[in-house]
């Protein structure tokens, strides 16, 4: 009996993977799509969360995003912002936007073919100046759903700020707070069964929503991903999602979805498409 030679299996091509990469405040959870580290000539994006979150999103949307997209070819970064998730530093705007500037130098470094930022939330407000991709805000608060911190900022007759809170001090999210105060942190894109964990300073709330508040805020992103309705004076407006961040998986995927197309139309063409699917 004569032996049938047998081909020798096709070697698999390697898919996505997930790697750390050492930074000065947190390191980056990096999702590369082909291999065991990142490689050049892929788009980048990096992933802010909102107040609240971790590096993994509420309900992990980060996550699956970021493994949904570097399937797609596209290397995606996420970390916790300083006080938030495993870091025991302090709740900073000016840490946090060295995070992301070190990120996109770390995108650059390692060849990228386009840097994208995504923030969401209040944390919208600390999207970069032009970077060459796209400044994504996605579900960021519409002006006058920060109306309750303005009043709440305002200072009496006293000279006190309303609710007796000096910008030094923590501002603690109650859950049993009154429903305008609840509305407010959901607006900001924190889970409001949450609310009680939350503590920010009140510095950096008053810093952010004054960002956002500016007539010409929405002028500094490139997309803005929102629910029906928002910001009719964006400079690009897509939908995504029916309820926010919502816990449901439909709306997750959809957000996936939208995050997707996004980055297919922002990032040069033919760059990092090869194993797109």
């Amino acid at each position: 009996m004569t032996a049938t030679p047998q081909a020798a299996p096709a070697a698999s091509r390697p898919g996505p993977s997930c790697c750390l990469l050492a930074q000065t405040v947190e390191p980056l959870v990096v999702h590369v799509p082909e291999g065991a580290a990142p490689a050049p000539g892929t788009p980048w994006l990096i992933m802010v969360h909102a107040p609240g979150e971790n590096r993994t999103g509420n309900n992990y949307w980060q996550v699956q995003a970021a493994r949904h997209l570097a399937a797609a070819g596209v290397t995606v970064v996420r970390f916790d912002l300083a006080g938030y998730g495993e870091s025991l530093a302090a709740k900073d705007v000016g840490v946090w936007e060295r995070q992301i500037a070190e990120a996109a130098a770390t995108a650059h470094s390692h060849g990228a073919s386009a840097v994208h930022v995504a923030a969401r939330g209040l944390h919208a407000a600390l999207l970069p100046g032009p970077v060459p991709g796209l400044r994504i805000a996605v579900l960021p608060p519409e002006p006058e759903e920060l109306a309750w911190w303005r009043l709440h900022e305002e200072p009496s007759g006293d000279g006190e700020r309303a609710g007796g809170r000096q910008p030094s001090a923590d501002w603690e999210a109650s859950p049993d707070a009154p429903a305008d105060e609840v509305d407010f942190w959901a607006a900001c894109g924190v889970e409001t069964h949450l609310l009680g964990g939350l503590t920010v300073p009140v510095r950096v709330i008053g810093e952010l929503v004054e960002r956002l508040r500016a007539p010409d805020a929405a002028r500094g992103w490139d997309l803005t991903l929102c629910t029906e309705g928002g910001r009719a004076g964006d400079p690009c407006r897509m939908v995504a999602g029916r309820h926010g961040l919502a816990r449901l998986a439909a709306d997750r995927h959809g957000l996936q979805a939208v995050l997707r197309s996004a980055l297919a139309i922002g990032t040069p063409s033919g760059a990092g498409t090869e194993g797109a699917r």
